[in-house]
């Protein structure tokens, strides 16, 4: 092989891990961990070697400093957002030891013997332990995430070894208390944004009406489009969609593209006669989960949490209408216990006839005007409104 690129970790048919330069083999054990190790210290050796070969005097330091290592990772990213996200996070790291040297922080002992542990692991634990009830719990965890990246990518192109961030604790996360709303401030939302923006008042109105999640939203309207509703019946025409789902019953409509599709999960959606009106009135405005959460947020009204509430508030108002826990369940597209996922009509009718009389709202659903055409900017967010007969829906 030539001299000019670094030479490989290569292994012996006989188990034995080697490097090969200057004319001989060097064995490095037959494990890999320890391989790894020492392949890291024969690069160094390879690297004055080839310097001496080649005349090239070598300066006092040869190793990569943590801070060139981290502008390196960042001009890897083109991207401009995704570039900054990465140098907030790791700006609090690089200035605790950025001068220290990159290569010897991700070997295990870092040059004091192999039980001592790798010092990248510890000085992310003592940054993490040392932001504990400065920051929020998730800034940590997102800068704890910026190293574990940063030492992931440098892995990859030799600076150092790989190291496991496993033994790193952070806190959790904690979760936020579901916001509701009484159904009061849902009526003056839903007036609100008729006189706001008609659009975004028939995706609140669904997204109440039928207990779905913000990202179902898109994606039952989308579902409409794609099966062509008629807008004098409101009923589905075609037994099936390829893309977004298939109709199951009169009031139950099935999605097939949802959060746990990808465990086999069943979406299955009540839509109540009311609900119904309101589907039939509305036009594919957004066809991404971002373009309807932003036009929702911007509808000037008092105390409006976000669309994510819509969901809790009509569970909670169906509770305090007497319905069961398993309906609730039923109703937000959470698993049962110990069921297989599967739809039972009995299971529905019930679920059906309280969320009709109870998930109701006093405005009507008004007359879209119409919408003018979208620009390429604007294309992943609001659609042009226009029905189509053919091809999948975008995903939310």
């Amino acid at each position: 092989m030539g001299t000019s690129q670094p030479p490989r970790l290569r292994r012996h048919h006989r188990g034995q891990f080697f490097v090969e330069y200057a004319g001989r083999r060097h064995y490095l054990g037959p494990y890999e961990a320890e391989a790894r190790r020492k392949y890291v210290t024969k690069l160094r050796e390879w690297s004055a070697w080839k310097a001496t070969r080649d005349g090239i005097e070598l300066p006092a330091s040869a190793e990569r400093l943590l801070v060139d290592v981290v502008s390196e990772f960042l001009a890897s990213y083109e991207d401009p957002t995704t570039r900054a996200y990465w140098q907030k996070h790791l700006r609090r790291f690089t200035a605790l030891h950025g001068g220290s040297e990159f290569g010897p922080l991700t070997e295990p002992g870092g040059g004091r013997g192999r039980g001592y542990g790798v010092p990248m692991t510890r000085l992310v634990q003592a940054m993490a332990d040392d932001l504990r009830g400065t920051l929020a719990p998730s800034t940590i965890r997102h800068d704890v995430g910026a190293v574990k990246r940063l030492c992931s990518w440098a892995s990859a192109r030799g600076y150092g070894l790989a190291v496991d961030f496993r033994a790193v604790e952070t806190d959790p996360v904690p979760r936020s208390r579901p916001t509701t709303m009484r159904r009061g401030a849902v009526q003056r939302l839903i007036t609100d944004a008729m006189r706001h923006d008609p659009g975004i008042a028939h995706y609140i109105a669904i997204n109440y009406l039928c207990c779905v999640r913000p990202s179902e939203v898109v994606r039952l309207i989308s579902a409409v489009h794609e099966l062509d509703v008629t807008p004098d019946s409101g009923t589905w025409l075609g037994a099936r969609c390829r893309m977004t789902g298939k109709r199951v019953t009169g009031d139950v409509y099935q999605l097939d593209h949802h959060k746990t599709a990808h465990r086999g999960g069943m979406r299955l959606i009540v839509v109540t006669p009311e609900a119904r009106v309101w589907l039939d009135r509305a036009q594919l405005y957004w066809k991404r989960l971002d373009g309807y959460s932003a036009a929702a947020r911007a509808v000037p009204t008092a105390k409006w949490p976000g669309p994510k509430s819509l969901e809790r508030s009509a569970v909670s108002h169906l509770e305090a209408r007497g319905a069961t826990w398993e309906m609730c369940q039923r109703a937000l597209g959470h698993a049962l216990p110990g069921a297989t996922p599967r739809y039972v009509a009995g299971d529905y009718v019930a679920l059906s006839s309280i969320m009709a009389r109870t998930l109701r709202l006093r405005v009507a659903p008004g007359s879209l005007p119409a919408l003018p055409r979208p620009s390429r900017k604007s294309c992943g967010g609001r659609s042009n409104g226009r029905r189509r007969r053919s091809g999948g829906a975008s995903d939310g």
